[in-house]
């Protein structure tokens, strides 16, 4: 792993971390809120690092190990908004989304996932569910095109 990935998958778990924090601040106050948060930022970390080792000895479990880390980070973003059976639903549509993309873009479709699911949380704290899940359905569309970009622009530059 070069020191520029490593880098990148540091700021998505402080992104992660922070979102966490800021969600939770007004309902569960400071203490648990930066408990929460802090968890989320070593458990993002831990993930996308998990990841890139098991990369190394496998695509395919490193691939699995995408669709569970999106699988669980959809269903804990929207078990509060969504009856069980659309938050599985969803959870299931998104980690096949972005297991999909993990073919195509590598970790940036981990990371516009994260984006996505971030501007969700936050979104939630002023929008009611619908709306907050269609500009975020929006805002996926278009981080992974972005990634698709970049990664086109990537392997031009090689």
């Amino acid at each position: 792993m070069d020191l520029s990935l490593a880098i990148l998958f540091i700021v998505a778990a402080l992104y992660s971390g922070g979102v966490t924090f800021l969600a939770l601040l007004a309902r569960r106050g400071f203490r648990p809120a930066a408990t929460a948060g802090a968890g989320a930022t070593a458990g993002i970390a831990a993930a996308l690092f998990l990841i890139v080792l098991l990369a190394q000895a496998s695509v395919a479990a490193a691939a699995v190990a995408v669709l569970l880390l999106v699988g669980a980070v959809t269903y804990l973003a929207l078990a509060r908004d969504l009856d069980r059976r659309k938050t599985v639903s969803v959870a299931i549509a998104a980690a096949a989304l972005i297991g999909l993309s993990f073919a195509f873009v590598s970790y940036l479709g981990v990371l516009a996932f994260l984006g996505a699911t971030g501007a969700y949380l936050l979104l939630r704290l002023r929008l009611r569910t619908r709306p907050a899940l269609l500009v975020t359905g929006g805002a996926l569309g278009c981080l992974l095109a972005a990634s698709g970009a970049a990664f086109a622009l990537a392997l031009s530059s090689m």
